[in-house]
Order: C-alpha cells, then structure tokens, then sequence
C-alpha cells in the first residue's frame, strides 16, 4: 500500500506546486508587464524533485492548461503556441534532470552504511584532529623549559 500512497502524494505536490506557479506568475505579472514561464519552470523542477518524473509532468500539464487559460484563451496566436510549445519541451527536459537528481539522491543515501557519528567540536576533553598541531600543553611546557 506504500506506492499508491506515495503516488497520491507525488501528484499531490505537483497540483500544488503548479497552483503556487501560477499564483506568483498572476501576482508577479503587473510587475514584469507580461506573464513569463519562469514560475512554471521552478514548478515543474520542484514537483520532479518532490515526487519523480511523473510528477515534474502532471505539473508541467497543468501549469501549461493553467497559463494558457490565463493568458491565451480564448484563442491561440502563432507565438502564443510556439511559447506554449517551447515550455512543454523545455519543461519535460527539466522534469527529467531534475528526476535524475532526485534517483542518485536516494542511491547516495541508501548507500551510506551507516548512520554517520555527530561531529565533536574539538573541546577539553576531545583531541584536535590536527595533530600536526602542538597542543596548549606541549606550548606551555616549551615555554617554561629552560633553554640551552
């Protein structure tokens, strides 16, 4: 019952991450003077890395429905499409390198051993790591020998 649940969730962040796109590309829009694709692009990448390659798609679909209903609808102009078409593309080359990064991720992490040890800060009772440095001791003591 784990992957259906783990698909649920996939597509569950991919709906949002494309509804939180076009939520700042509508409020960025008055800003920049146009709508841009650049927020359905971090979308795109955050939902591939959030739930897969699967993901990255779903999320590309919909903000692709949801900016052209947005801005392009009720007609398509010729660069309307070409800019359309052009973010499918690029937007499904994303999801995709950004769904290998999230693969070799988990590879890395499930190939660690084992859970790594704290790092101890070097303190009174702990030694330097450095040792090719003299301690305090070994200074203090060179300090007070009697020089010949």
């Amino acid at each position: 019952m784990a992957a259906p649940d783990r698909r649920l969730r996939a597509a569950a962040a991919a709906v949002l991450w494309a509804i939180a796109g076009l939520l700042v590309t509508a409020l960025a829009t008055p800003l920049l003077g146009a709508p841009f694709f650049m927020f359905q692009f971090a979308a795109v990448v955050g939902a591939a890395l959030q739930g897969g390659f699967g993901a990255g798609l779903l999320a590309m679909a919909l903000s692709g429905l949801g900016f052209f209903a947005l801005y392009f609808a009720p007609s398509l102009e010729p660069f309307e499409t070409f800019r359309l078409a052009a973010f499918l593309l690029v937007s499904t080359g994303f999801a995709w390198l950004a769904a290998r990064m999230r693969r070799a991720l988990a590879a890395a992490v499930a190939a660690r051993p084992g859970p790594r040890p704290p790092r101890r800060r070097p303190g009174p009772s702990a030694p330097s790591r450095r040792s090719w440095w003299p301690s305090s001791a070994t200074i203090s003591a060179a300090r007070s020998a009697p020089s010949r």
